[in-house]
């Protein structure tokens, strides 16, 4: 709810309705070898649920995260899959 707020909130507050791309949630913290509902896959889940607002775009970086660093260090790949969601 508040992820698709915030970006119709930028919107109205710059007056244009631009496009929003957003990078998902990377892979963080060690695999688990057993399924689980975790909040990390709560919130990637409510980040795919924000593509339903018009003119968004996600990246996807859970294949390109570190276990050990929140940010994954591959930001090559992750600058050229937001790009390809702006040409798009």
């Amino acid at each position: 709810t508040l992820f698709p707020a915030l970006i119709r909130d930028w919107r109205t507050q710059f007056g244009q309705d631009f496009g929003f791309y957003f990078v998902q949630l990377a892979n963080f913290l060690p695999r688990n070898t057993q399924p689980e509902d975790t909040p990390w896959a709560q919130l990637r889940e409510a980040q795919t649920l924000a593509l339903q607002v018009p003119k968004t775009g996600m990246a996807t970086a859970i294949d390109i995260g570190e276990a050990d660093d929140i940010h994954p260090r591959n930001k090559w790949d992750v600058g050229k899959r937001l790009a390809l969601n702006a040409l798009a």
